[in-house]
């Protein structure tokens, strides 16, 4: 801020006194080991956020929030700490995340950035590594994790009650630390370039000053930095905007500059909570009230309200605080409003129903890990994981059995079985054990990544080793521009087939045959369908495999190894890569369906959007569903908080691109709460999709809390067998979730808390009727005839939905938007079973 401020004061004519050694090299060339942010949000905390950095013996900057905005604000600091800001701006996220690339590192504390919008949240979780949940009830004991007791040197010694929260971590964050009484939730996380604690940190009300300061101390010695080497030179100091008692807080640069400053200080009060900021925060308190309360109507209207006193009063209890939240914005008291809407968050996720049942007929389905079939070392402890699928519900089991090039079974196809495999027949005996449970079970695939440093690191290979088939097809190879093998993955680096091969391809088609022959599947998925990621480095392009290259030239006379994002040819390069996957898609679905005609074929796929997607992956799976070469997409929409899952999710679902498929998304347990997660399976029954399916089966076996929460709200697959799988009786999956809707109508209406006339009640009721009738005769008998009597009636009824619920929608629009996508679901079955159930007819009904 204040070379910017220099600059404006000598293009004003103003003069400069520069003492000799500043004068004497660059400013920025010095470093400050410390800056400590200082914002309204910790304001009333500074006091003793002070006396615990004082207790440090670690001298600092001060950083004003206000005064941080660009890059040039942070490069002189090598640690910035974030202690308890809420309230950050989408500028201030980027500018830490080109900060932390070029090397700075981050502390943070408390509840960071949990007031900012939506999306900066998202941001800021990416930069950090974790997002603050929510405040915990009470203190707990916080406990470092034995494989990190190491690295964090005395601060493992502590455990002493701290009133924290609980923390959400990114995939490539390390857990450091847990509160133990709350189900081992991540307290401490960290990354490569922030460490989060997971506490507001300087308040005696919240952990000792002896624990803050440890905590500071280790995570400074964690950036290799301790008290002997952060004492600052006098320039060092000088570069201080603020500093604590020990730099005599000198606030000025000595700089002639004062009178710049008053010119350019604009006296008015800096809003805390933006406009949009209370949209958002006031948005996300509505539509969790909303699923709540859904949910809640579900139960009731299935006769399973027992136990629903607590979450109804914290429903009303929460809209009391919500309306209290706006009346203090509306005062501008915006201080409290933040404390009131975080109680608010807090009391939600306190009494999230999880002991009642309100599940609907639905995919509920698990990807069933290699890992976790490694580790069932016999046919017993395989079963013991198919009994906890089945007390939660779980009614479809995909399970990887290709993985990194090696078949999970004895093949005479593939040249080699994973060699952790080989004692005994794990898929035989998974098929048996889901059969015996109700259960469906597809065989999940990988097809076109057939190596994995991660799996070769598990067998003691070299690291880059090609894999079984690679190894001895080298000519299989899908390299980069620059000649890679292995591309830059997103965890674990993997080597990918050709899809322009023909050898290759039938090779996959080969593995997929035995399995579908040779064993009594459900179905096959499809995992990997598409091109290792692309960066924009023109050198990390991929598709450069021999039988590519020479495909390419012989259809348009270049070599693509001569072509850039700039040349003619480029965007027939990408087509025709992409149209290599699709004609395998193709190829594969028509020999399945050959083989076994009631086979389910999916795959799991991006969520990424399209253009993005094609240029990155070369995945078009729309295509495969709008050509019915795919009847259910599994697509990996993982989010750590339901707004997000909620965000991916939405634009898969708008319109029909993807045919009359499924769209089945994918939820991530590790490291996600659950009453979170109970939260995203309520989000996927609120909208219209027709199920969901969990990553994986190792984060399943793991939390036992969650086994139970799905056990209560879900119940055993084993006492539920009539009810129906919506890609197996999509007919009667209809008429299950139609009269699951008119039920929860019958039982407001019958409360009185329907706010609508008589008049549009009758036409209601009548219309609802005959369509309930007509959806009952289809699943039945289904035919031509009553499938277009019923999906015209349905049309009609969706029409006139909104006019008769427009004063309710006034009262509980989201309500009433979930009631819009439950039927959505219901249409969605319609299509679904038009091809699968009456595919014969299908061209007979378009023209009727």
């Amino acid at each position: 801020m204040y070379w910017n401020t220099l600059k404006k004061y000598l293009l004003l004519g103003g003069s400069l006194i520069v003492p000799l050694i500043l004068a004497a090299g660059s400013a920025y060339a010095l470093k400050i080991t410390l800056g400590v942010v200082k914002s309204r949000d910790n304001a009333e905390q500074w006091g003793q956020i002070v006396n615990r950095l004082k207790a440090t013996g670690i001298d600092y900057c001060t950083l004003d929030a206000k005064d941080w905005q660009d890059l040039s604000d942070l490069q002189n600091i090598r640690v910035l700490m974030l202690p308890n800001v809420s309230n950050l701006s989408a500028t201030q996220v980027e500018t830490l995340n080109k900060w932390t690339k070029k090397g700075g590192k981050l502390i943070v504390t408390g509840p960071t950035g949990t007031l900012s919008l939506v999306e900066v949240r998202s941001r800021l979780q990416e930069v950090v590594g974790a997002s603050w949940r929510f405040t915990n009830n009470s203190p707990y004991i916080m406990e470092v994790k034995k494989d990190q007791k190491p690295f964090w040197g005395e601060a493992s010694r502590l455990y002493s009650n701290i009133t924290g929260g609980v923390l959400i971590p990114n995939e490539q964050t390390q857990t450091i630390a847990t509160w133990i009484n709350d189900g081992e939730m991540p307290a401490i996380t960290s990354n490569d370039q922030a460490i989060y604690l997971g506490w507001s940190w300087g308040q005696d009300s919240v952990a000792s000053l002896p624990i803050d300061k440890t905590w500071l101390e280790v995570a400074l010695n964690h950036y290799g930095i301790n008290g002997s080497n952060t004492l600052l030179s006098e320039n060092e100091k000088r570069l201080c905007n603020l500093s604590h008692t020990r730099l005599n807080e000198n606030r000025q640069i000595v700089l002639n500059v004062e009178n710049v400053e008053k010119k350019n200080q604009v006296d008015k009060p800096i809003e805390v909570i933006s406009a949009n900021q209370i949209d958002s925060l006031r948005q996300e308190l509505e539509n969790l009230i909303a699923r709540i309360e859904s949910s809640l109507i579900t139960a009731k209207a299935k006769n399973t309200a027992q136990s629903q006193l607590a979450s109804e009063q914290a429903i009303t209890e929460s809209k009391k605080k919500l309306e209290q939240f706006n009346q203090l914005v509306e005062k501008g008291n915006y201080k409290e409003a933040r404390e009131k809407w975080l109680e608010t968050r807090r009391l939600l996720w306190d009494k999230y129903p999880t002991n009642i049942r309100y599940n609907q007929s639905e995919i509920r389905a698990i990807w069933l890990d290699r890992g976790t079939l490694v580790n069932a070392k016999t046919e017993k402890d395989l079963a013991v994981i198919f009994d906890h699928f089945a007390q939660a519900g779980i009614n479809t089991v995909f399970l990887e059995t290709v993985n990194s090039g090696y078949p999970i079974y004895h093949s005479l196809v593939a040249p080699e079985q994973n060699p952790l495999t080989r004692d005994w027949d794990r898929l035989r005996i998974a098929i048996k054990l889901a059969h015996e449970r109700k259960m469906e079970l597809h065989a999940w695939v990988w097809i076109f990544a057939a190596a994995n440093q991660g799996h070769n690191a598990i067998l003691n290979l070299p690291k880059n080793y090609l894999g079984p088939i690679l190894s001895r097809h080298p000519d299989w190879i899908n390299k980069s521009k620059s000649g890679e093998d292995f591309d830059r993955g997103l965890q674990y680096r993997k080597a990918f087939l050709d899809p322009g091969n023909p050898q290759a391809r039938q090779y996959i088609l080969s593995i997929l045959e035995e399995i579908v022959t040779n064993y009594d599947v459900d179905g096959i998925q499809l995992d990997y369908i598409r091109y290792p990621f692309q960066l924009n480095n023109p050198g990390r392009m991929f598709g450069y495999g021999k039988s590519s290259r020479w495909l390419f030239k012989n259809q348009t006379g270049v070599d693509p190894l001569s072509l850039t994002p700039s040349s003619p040819l480029w965007s027939q390069w990408i087509n025709f890569r992409i149209h290599l996957i699709d004609s395998f898609v193709e190829t594969a679905s028509t020999m399945l369906r050959q083989k076994r005609p009631n086979l389910v074929i999916s795959a799991a796929v991006f969520p990424y959007p399209l253009r993005d997607r094609l240029l990155k992956i070369q995945q078009n799976w729309e295509e495969w569903g709008k050509n019915n070469w795919v009847d259910m997409f599994a697509v990996m929409t993982y989010a750590m908080d339901t707004d997000t899952l909620e965000e991916k999710t939405q634009p898969l679902l708008k319109n029909a691109s993807a045919g009359s498929a499924l769209i089945v998304p994918g939820l991530r347990l590790l490291k996600v709460p659950d009453s979170v997660m109970a939260d995203q399976v309520q989000l996927m029954r609120n909208l219209p999709t027709l199920g969901y399916v969990l990553f994986a089966a190792e984060g399943f076996s793991a939390n036992t809390n969650f086994q139970e929460i799905l056990n209560r709200t879900q119940g055993s697959i084993q006492n539920n067998t009539n009810e129906p799988i919506p890609y197996r009786q999509p007919f009667q999956s209809a008429v299950w979730r139609y009269q699951s809707l008119q039920q929860e109508w019958n039982l407001l209406i019958s409360e009185n808390r329907l706010n609508i006339s008589q008049d549009n009640l009758n036409e209601w009721k009548s219309q609802a009727n005959q369509l309930s009738d007509s959806l009952q005769r289809l699943a039945k008998v289904p035919s031509v005839e009553t499938l277009k009597q019923t999906q015209d009636l349905l049309t009609s009824f969706k029409g006139h939905f909104p006019l008769w619920l427009k004063q309710q929608k006034t009262i509980s629009q989201y309500q009433v938007e979930i009631w819009q996508s439950r039927l959505a679901s219901v249409e969605r079955l319609l299509n679904y079973g038009q091809r699968t159930v009456l595919g014969e007819n299908r061209l007979q009904l378009g023209s009727k």
